[in-house]
Parts: structure tokens; C-alpha cells; sequence
């Protein structure tokens, strides 16, 4: 199968560079998902691929800005608040795109976000501003293992540990595991928490009640008339079950499900799992189906996966129109939704060009 040609490839990837060049300067949103953290984590990672010191300038300038920004009215969730902020600084510190000790710059971090949990524990299990967001910032901070002896990895440890018993807790009031409606949605909460247990477990953190709590959730996957009935979600939850299969192959669910999920994602029609491709998105969009493909393939190795990747890499492009306004790099969606959430990594042009740029390198692999 052939892609797309490469110079209108690079052509088109400039116009959203350029895009993000011009406007997350001016942005108000430090986050992780919408904001200037997630930016500066993909210009990071382009300046990396590409040996660009402007890319990487950029990002720091970025990361410069919210230093200067942060104030006490910021909110703490992760979605665009300071445990999304603080993920960002200890993934750029673990990923060696900068230097710090995350003790010291996160140690009021740790302080106000476990303090918040254990004042205001969330009622709903969601990334953005639920349970899985705070475990998500502390499992990160746990996996510095630079300061694993230190008391601040301890506390971040027995905040980690008291999240998963409130996880436990949460699922044991109730009667209806998985949501089988709501809205197509990478950022399913399902799948999230399966893969952040799963990373837990390999960590060996709380492995008696992690195992417990993961058990808990596969009771119910054997009952398909509880899952979820849009075909977007369901193919993210089988990402999940595929990447903990092959961390723990047979140890949590019958490998009969692996099958039957194949099969089924393998005879989805493209219309069924997203009804309209004019968005380009990574959280309900064309984005987040190609992200979807290209681990899968990564996970498995079967062809079917990666030429479904191809199609949906080009289904990108065709959102891309002569629109009036260029701040928006020729992404009709984003024009006509203008709104802060244009540029940021979930819902935006630079999560758009994470997803193109992991494509390309594996396309150039194959």
C-alpha cells in the first residue's frame, strides 16, 4: 500500500508546526492535555527525532513559561492542573530532556495533591479530573529511581498504595463495572486503569491488592452485555487486555477473550467504530484510531493491524482543507470548533503530530 507523498507529508507537518509555533505561546493553559506541558512534551520529542535546536528551544521556552505562570489558583487534576504539570516534568526528567531533581521542584506538588485526594477523593474514576489522574501522578513520581531511598519516594509510595485501596473500595460499591454508553473516548476509563495496573503490578507496588482489584474488573469481560456498546471504546479496551496479556500472558483472564475481541476489531466496519472522520483528534478521533493501530501492531506484529494503520494515517489528511484562517493549519475541524483546546495533545494539532510522527517511524520500519 502506498502513503501519502512524502514531500506533502512534510509540507503539511510544517503548517501545524508552524501553527503551534504561533499560538501555544499565548496560551493560558499550562496542563498536560490541553496546555503548554503537552506542547512542550511534543516539541521535545521532534527536536529529539530531528536534531532541531529550534524545536528544542521552543519547548523550553515552554517549559520556562510555566515556571513563570504557576500561581495558587491552578487546579490539581491532571487534565489541566498541577498533577498533569507535575507528570510532565518527571516524564521530560525521566526521559532525559531535562535535567532536575524532581524531589525538590515537585516536593509542594506531592505535598498538595495527596493532600487533596485524601480531603476531596474524587467520586468518579476519570484521567482528566477523577481517581486515575492522581494515580497516575504518583506512580510516575515512584518511578524515579533515582530517589527511591529518599522520603519523598515513601510518601509518594503510601499515596500510590492509598489510591489503590480507594480504587478497591470504589469498585466494590458497584453494581455495574463498565459504562456501556457515554461518549467515544480514547481516554476510556477502563482501559487507562487497566494499563496503569498493569504497569503497577510490574513495579511490584501492593501486588496482593492490585492483583485483587485487577480480578475485580475481569469478572466482568466475560459478560459481554456489560461492556461497552461504541465499537471506539471497546477497541481501546482491547489494546489494554493485549498489552497486559503480554506482560502476564493467561495470569488475569481467559485467553479465549484475546480471540474473540480479535476477531471481532478485525471485521469492524470503519464507519461502525467512528461514525464521522472530520475529526482529527486524538481523544475521539481519527488520531486516536491510528495511535490505536500502530500499538497493536507493535503488540502483535500482524499485517491486518498495520495496514489499517495506513488507511487511517491518510483519513488524517482529508480534514485538511483551504481554510481562511492558517492558525489552524489547514484543519477545517479545528477552525470551525475554535476553541484552547486547538493546540494542545488530546484534543489538538500537537497531538495530531505525535500520532503522525509515531506513524512515520514506524511506516519507515516496515
Amino acid at each position: 500500500m502506498k502513503l501519502y507523498n512524502p514531500k506533502s507529508i512534510t509540507s503539511r507537518k510544517n503548517r501545524i508546526v508552524n501553527s503551534l509555533i504561533l499560538n501555544a505561546s499565548f496560551m493560558n493553559n499550562l496542563g498536560i492535555l490541553n496546555g503548554k506541558m503537552g506542547i512542550s512534551i511534543c516539541f521535545y520529542h521532534m527536536a529529539k527525532k530531528y536534531s532541531n535546536s529550534i524545536y528544542f528551544g521552543y519547548a523550553e521556552d515552554l517549559i520556562n513559561d510555566i515556571y513563570d505562570e504557576l500561581d495558587p489558583s491552578i487546579p490539581l487534576d491532571f487534565e489541566n492542573g498541577l498533577a498533569g504539570i507535575g507528570w510532565g516534568f518527571e516524564y521530560l526528567v525521566q526521559e532525559g530532556f531535562i535535567e532536575a531533581d524532581t524531589d525538590e521542584i515537585l516536593k509542594d506538588f506531592d505535598n498538595k495533591i495527596f493532600q487533596y485526594f485524601i480531603y476531596n477523593t474524587p467520586n468518579n474514576l476519570s484521567l482528566e479530573n477523577g481517581i486515575l489522574g492522581f494515580a497516575m501522578y504518583f506512580f510516575i513520581r515512584v518511578k524515579n529511581s533515582s530517589s527511591q531511598n529518599s522520603i519523598q519516594f515513601l510518601r509518594n509510595k503510601e499515596a500510590l498504595i492509598h489510591i489503590v485501596d480507594e480504587l478497591v473500595e470504589f469498585f466494590s460499591k458497584k453494581t455495574k463495572l463498565f459504562d456501556q454508553y457515554g461518549n467515544q473516548n480514547i481516554l476510556y476509563e477502563y482501559p487507562i486503569l487497566i494499563s496503569l495496573l498493569r504497569q503497577i503490578y510490574k513495579q511490584n507496588i501492593y501486588p496482593y491488592k492490585v492483583e485483587v482489584l485487577i480480578k475485580m474488573i475481569f469478572s466482568h469481560l466475560n459478560e459481554p452485555n456489560r461492556l461497552s456498546i461504541i465499537n471506539y471504546n471497546k477497541s481501546i479496551l482491547y489494546l489494554s487486555l493485549i498489552q497486559l496479556d503480554s506482560d502476564f500472558p493467561a495470569k488475569f483472564f481467559n485467553p479465549e477473550i484475546l480471540k474473540t475481541y480479535g476477531e471481532w476489531i478485525k471485521a469492524v466496519n470503519k464507519n461502525d467504530l467512528l461514525k464521522t472522520q472530520d475529526n482529527p483528534s486524538v481523544k475521539s478521533g481519527v488520531s486516536g484510531i491510528l495511535w490505536m493501530y500502530i500499538q497493536l501492531f507493535n503488540y502483535t506484529s500482524d499485517k491486518k493491524y498495520f495496514d489499517e494503520a495506513i488507511l487511517w494515517f491518510e483519513e488524517i489528511f482529508t480534514s485538511i482543507k483551504n481554510v481562511s484562517n492558517q492558525s489552524f493549519a489547514g484543519f477545517s475541524y479545528f477552525e470551525d470548533n475554535n476553541n484552547n483546546d486547538a493546540f494542545g495533545i488530546i484534543n489538538g494539532l500537537s497531538g495530531v503530530l505525535m500520532v503522525i510522527e509515531e506513524f512515520q517511524g514506524l511506516y519507515d520500519k516496515n
